[in-house]
């Protein structure tokens, strides 16, 4: 029931208001930004900005808030003050929230990968193995997934590495290059902006030993720099 919350300046504001045409205007743009508070902290908006824009959401609401006040009819009735008091602790909530926001973005920030980054496969091939490792680190920060991929009984082992490449590339819109170094195929780009903004990297190897999986994908994530 956490969600309720994001509706407490819609109901501060529909009894602190007394302008109609005001309340209705600043309540409809406070409903609408309380809905999107409850569609970003159900991952359902934005999923790759959510931190961001929950701060931007805080940040409306408390401009929303003030501005409506400062137009609204001028009132010395006991009503009005207790308005005047609900207005203030709404909008002083509201930034508090945006400030623990910012403060948490000068800390690393990241997660470990989701499902959607290489599931689902398609048809033929498999997964045998899914390990994560916690996020651990200093200066930066960073999470990862592995994923060892197999083919199914229609697959042939060496027909999985084109696969697995094919939907990395055409699915997901990865461009691996192989890193002799490392014996990999590798690729990184930036997701997220601002607040969510953070490093991701794939690594594909082929396993060409007995006992090794065909092919092993894995994913970093890594906080911003």
């Amino acid at each position: 029931m956490l969600w309720l919350i994001f509706f407490v300046p819609v109901v501060c504001w529909l009894i602190a208001a007394r302008d109609r045409a005001l309340r209705i205007g600043i309540g409809l743009g406070l409903l609408v930004t309380a809905c999107a508070e409850v569609a970003l902290l159900h991952g359902w908006i934005f999923a790759d900005e959510r931190f961001t824009a929950t701060v931007a959401c805080a940040i409306v609401v408390a401009v929303l808030l003030v501005c409506g006040w400062s137009s609204d009819e001028p009132d010395r009735s006991v009503r009005a003050i207790a308005g005047a008091v609900l207005i203030f602790g709404c909008s002083l909530c509201s930034l508090l929230a945006a400030l623990v926001g910012v403060a948490a973005f000068l800390s690393p920030h990241v997660e470990v990968p989701a499902d959607d980054v290489l599931l689902p496969l398609p048809a033929g091939l498999v997964v045998t193995g899914d390990t994560t490792e916690p996020c651990d680190g200093g200066a930066t920060t960073y999470c990862s997934r592995t994923f060892e991929i197999a083919g199914s009984a229609t697959v042939a082992d060496r027909q999985v590495f084109d696969r697995v490449m094919d939907r990395l590339e055409t699915t997901h819109g990865w461009s691996p290059h192989y890193d002799a170094a490392g014996e990999v195929w590798t690729d990184c780009r930036t997701r997220g902006w601002w607040l969510d903004r953070r490093i991701m990297c794939v690594r594909v190897h082929r396993g060409d030993l007995p006992g090794q999986p065909p092919v092993t994908v894995s994913f970093e994530s890594e906080s911003r720099e």
